[in-house]
């Protein structure tokens, strides 16, 4: 009875021994799987991860052309700001010289009629004096 009391223990340590294998088997397939879970959502958060840093270049090659054409556009506008003080300046100049010239024109014009009046007071009295020397008889 010792040798089947034996076999029993030996059959019921087996059975325990396969029951604890199995036990293993799913804990290792469990864990497994959990693994393969985990590596995929590592590559899904690494492949995020990649679209986030390509969105995070995009966007800063953006900032840079924007500050660029920012940059253009504030150039553009300070030339155009001095070509219209030239404009300005030259207008001026322009304006001043107009007023100028008109001024001479004035001068020019008075001193034609001033030149024109003496003339024609000259002729006047010319024209009386001669005009009194012939109609007058000569004195004996």
């Amino acid at each position: 009875m010792h040798a089947t009391t034996s076999f029993v223990h030996g059959n019921t340590s087996s059975v325990h021994a396969t029951t604890s294998f199995v036990h293993a088997t799913t804990s290792f397939v469990h864990a497994t799987t959990s693994f393969v879970h985990a590596t995929t959502s590592f590559v899904h958060a690494t492949t995020s991860f990649v679209h986030a840093t390509t969105s995070f270049v995009h966007a800063t090659t953006s900032f840079a052309h924007a500050t660029t054409s920012f940059v253009h556009a504030t150039t553009s506008f300070a030339h155009a700001t001095t070509s219209f003080v030239h404009a300005t300046t030259s207008f001026v100049h322009a304006t001043t010289s107009f007023v100028h010239a008109t001024t001479s024109f004035v001068h020019a014009t008075t001193s034609f009629v001033h030149a024109t009046t003496n003339f024609v007071h000259a002729n006047t009295s010319f024209g009386a004096r001669h005009h009194e020397l012939r109609c007058t008889p000569p004195r004996l």
